[in-house]
């Protein structure tokens, strides 16, 4: 089945989150896990947001497969990114 995913992340000390945005969205979209990936990111909230379409079983493993792919795109741009959880999920499913 496929699900639409929301993914954010808690608040990220970046000096320049909409660049750290675009790099992210390029190496998830080169990596091939997720169809039609977008990251924005809340400067207000200082999280960022990805939004994907998942093939999976069900919505918790969606759900765990944009975490997954979220984060460690994330720590692969340092060790500071560690501390980097994620705030919210939810997916919907697709017809």
């Amino acid at each position: 089945m496929r699900y639409h995913v929301h993914c954010g992340t808690t608040s990220i000390l970046h000096r320049d989150l909409d660049d750290l945005a675009h790099q992210l969205q390029d190496a998830i979209e080169h990596a091939g896990y997720v169809r039609e990936p977008t990251i924005t990111s809340q400067l207000l909230t200082r999280r960022l947001i990805l939004s994907a379409y998942i093939e999976s079983d069900d919505a918790s493993a969606a759900m765990a497969i944009a975490r997954s792919v979220l984060l460690s795109h994330l720590y692969e741009h340092g060790p500071e990114y560690r501390r980097v959880g994620i705030h919210h999920t939810d997916a919907t499913p697709v017809s």
